[in-house]
């Protein structure tokens, strides 16, 4: 009945996936009206008597008002889009679509924020952020921490956006308004050596935690676990999330070019749950890192105390991260962007920027956690649910050979993972596994091994 459940969960989250990936691919590249466009250039240029659009390389628009003393009409500004012109910059999650506004000398009178499919939760409003280009020109810099201030936690967005801004600017300049303009410093690309330690980290990291997991030395997946919290959590910000899931089925897989590490770490977490396994869930969440200190540290203060859970209970509760994850996946297909999924207690965590609930939520996890160890990953977690959905598909599994069911492996299961069945049968649910590879070396007689079939 179990196996059952799960395979119609897989099924229904498989389908409703893939048809958004095939519905939004297929998706006009126009993502917004003419006449959308055109009320959003009369609210940037309200003077304006006509709006002409060219539509040849770069596509932009001109706008027309009369001139005061001859009353003869004449060129009042200019308004293009910058995905039209720039559309190789992406940002975190995809495209971020923003108009400009520019007078016949290329100062940029405003600019408007028209979609985008970042982590409103690390970006926040943007407006703000874009204010700081309105009366900058061709020539001018664009260069975050000086005249461009960036915004926290949100490196790769606000990079994403000058970028985006200083080379469309630059191209209408030159090719629509015939002014080469100086050259300027615009944001640089990332130093090779900045390139090179993103791509290797998370191999790095990800060879690592098989290296603890098949060791069975609880010291290297403690030492993988703090590089990871380190490093991906506080410093570099980057985790997978249900957003990246949802961008995923909205045909927004981050670009390998621009950033090489979110690229790969959620490259990896995908082939290494298909493959092993929770791999990923198992050492190299930084939020799972936070989650196993708490729970350690309280029981040391608290001298063992735990919160029970009944095992029909504990059943029950696992279910819900499955529900989760396919109601923010519908909606975020439904609506066309990933902002229903952002929910997870560890953006609010690592960004320290959410709404009133996003911080309940918080809290409660985090004192939770102090008495049931990784409450978040066994019961809420959408991206914990996401790959133990690929795990259950896994080549290789942790799997039980007929043993004497002495039940020592169940004991020892963070996770409950391990369960008995009404006929003593010991079963083991790689969904729920996190493969801490604490029950591999408890066996006495050696049953509990990876191998791809049961024997």
């Amino acid at each position: 009945m179990k196996n059952c459940i799960y395979n119609i969960i897989t099924s229904v989250f498989l389908i409703a996936l893939v048809t958004g990936m095939l519905y939004h691919h297929r998706a006009p590249s126009e993502t917004v009206p003419v006449d959308s466009k055109l009320a959003l250039i009369r609210n940037v240029f309200p003077d304006a008597t006509s709006v002409i659009h060219e539509s040849d390389f770069p596509p932009h628009y001109k706008i027309y008002r009369p001139d005061p003393q001859t009353g003869r009409s004449q060129l009042y500004g200019l308004a293009f889009m910058t995905t039209e012109v720039a559309s190789e910059i992406q940002g975190y999650g995809g495209p971020i679509d923003i108009l400009i506004g520019i007078d016949p000398a290329g100062h940029i009178l405003d600019t408007h924020l028209v979609s985008h499919h970042e982590t409103t939760t690390y970006t926040g409003p943007l407006d703000d952020f874009l204010i700081q280009f309105v009366s900058l020109k061709p020539g001018d810099n664009f260069i975050l921490g000086k005249n461009i201030q960036g915004i926290t936690g949100a490196t790769i967005t606000s990079t994403a956006i000058t970028q985006a801004i200083a080379e469309s600017l630059a191209v209408i300049a030159d090719r629509v308004l015939k002014k080469a303009p100086p050259v300027s410093k615009a944001p640089a690309p990332a130093a090779p050596s900045a390139v090179l330690w993103h791509i290797l980290f998370p191999v790095l990291l990800f060879g690592l935690a098989l290296w603890a997991l098949f060791s069975g030395r609880p010291q290297w997946r403690w030492l993988a676990m703090l590089i990871s919290l380190g490093y991906l959590g506080l410093v570099a910000g980057v985790m997978v999330s249900a957003v990246d899931i949802a961008n995923v089925g909205l045909s927004g897989f981050p670009d390998h070019r621009t950033t090489p590490l979110r690229f790969l770490l959620i490259g990896l977490a995908f082939l290494s749950a298909l493959l092993l396994g929770r791999l990923y869930c198992s050492t190299v969440c930084p939020f799972a890192a936070v989650q196993e200190i708490l729970y350690n540290v309280s029981q040391k203060i608290t001298h063992g105390k735990k919160l029970y859970i009944t095992p029909a209970a504990d059943r029950g509760l696992k279910s819900i991260k499955y529900i989760i994850l396919i109601v923010i996946i519908l909606l975020s297909l439904w609506l066309g962007q990933s902002g229903p999924a952002e929910i997870e207690a560890f953006l609010t965590f690592f960004s320290w920027k959410g709404t009133p609930w996003a911080w309940g939520l918080l809290f409660l996890t985090l004192i939770v956690s102090c008495f049931h160890r990784r409450f978040w990953c066994r019961y809420l977690c959408p991206t914990g649910a996401f790959l133990g959905l690929g795990a259950r598909m896994s080549i290789f599994k942790i799997r039980l050979e007929p043993c004497q069911k002495c039940q020592r492996c169940s004991g020892i299961c963070p996770t409950d993972a391990i369960s008995h069945t009404a006929d003593n049968q010991t079963r083991i649910n790689p969904a729920e596994c996190v493969l801490c590879g604490r029950c591999l070396g408890v066996c006495p007689n050696g049953k509990i091994r990876f191998f791809t079939k049961r024997k």
